[in-house]
């Protein structure tokens, strides 16, 4: 359920010197160019100062995009999460109890397969599993230290194999084996039975290699336009493209 966005820095001294020189350089001939003082020269001339313009341009754009895979990198490395900051994109479906007598979903304590012997589908979609603790569009820091145990209460975010798309449930209990080793179950705040409907086949615990993340904090419809983006595909790339055309055809005051 999780996503994130992408965010620019401001380059060192040195390379704004060197840039803001060549800038300046080319915007006084282009300007000695028009007002005709450029004596001699022929259109060719004027056709490299653009070229060499918009080389100035992309060169600025890849900055930009490096700079906020740079800073990407090192908030991984800083909370030790592989997705530190992610946006609900949706809410996990809801598992609930077969209304079938008989059927071993009817006993919401049984393992679930996810369809009982009579066909009934054993989930229904939720919109609102974590509700009220979260919505759909919050924007939530994770942080995923190794040596910090997993404890009852927690709101972690977790892979499941055979689901592309993350889910943050909380944790209901918690069995740490005398080696270390813990495995834990997880449910929707909003969910009337655990999540074991939703693992894997056979699988009733999580462990802790499941675990993207832990809930430290969030800013509530933040990432409205992440899933706005991901429900409207066009509307992605039109954004995208607007974006680069503005940062490679903007031209400095």
């Amino acid at each position: 359920m999780v996503r994130a966005g992408a965010v620019g820095t401001h380059l060192p001294a040195s390379g704004l010197d060197i840039f803001g020189d060549l800038r300046k350089m080319n915007k006084r001939q282009e300007r000695r160019y028009v007002e005709g003082s450029f004596h001699g020269q022929t259109l060719k001339s004027y056709l490299i100062l653009q070229f060499v313009r918009l080389y100035y341009q992309v060169l600025n754009f890849a900055m930009i995009v490096s700079s906020a895979l740079m800073i990407w990198k090192g908030l991984i490395v800083l909370t030790g999460s592989e997705s530190p900051i992610v946006v609900v994109l949706s809410m996990a479906c809801q598992v609930v109890p077969c209304p079938h007598p008989g059927s071993e979903l009817a006993n919401p304590g049984l393992p679930r397969s996810g369809t009982c012997e009579l066909n009934c589908c054993a989930t229904r979609p939720a919109l609102g599993s974590m509700e009220p603790a979260f919505h759909r569009g919050d924007l939530l820091f994770l942080t995923n230290f190794r040596e910090d145990p997993i404890r009852a209460g927690e709101i972690v975010v977790f892979k499941v194999e055979g689901r592309d798309i993350p889910i943050v449930h909380r944790v209901i209990k918690v069995h740490e084996k005398d080696n270390g080793d813990i495995k834990f179950l997880t449910k929707g705040d909003n969910n009337e039975v655990d999540d074991r409907g939703l693992y894997k086949e056979g699988q009733n615990w999580l462990e802790k290699k499941d675990v993207v993340g832990r809930a430290r904090g969030f800013l509530p419809y933040v990432g409205m336009v992440t899933i706005i983006m991901n429900d409207y595909p066009k509307f992605k790339y039109a954004l995208l493209a607007v974006m680069g055309a503005y940062v490679l055809l903007k031209r400095e005051s």
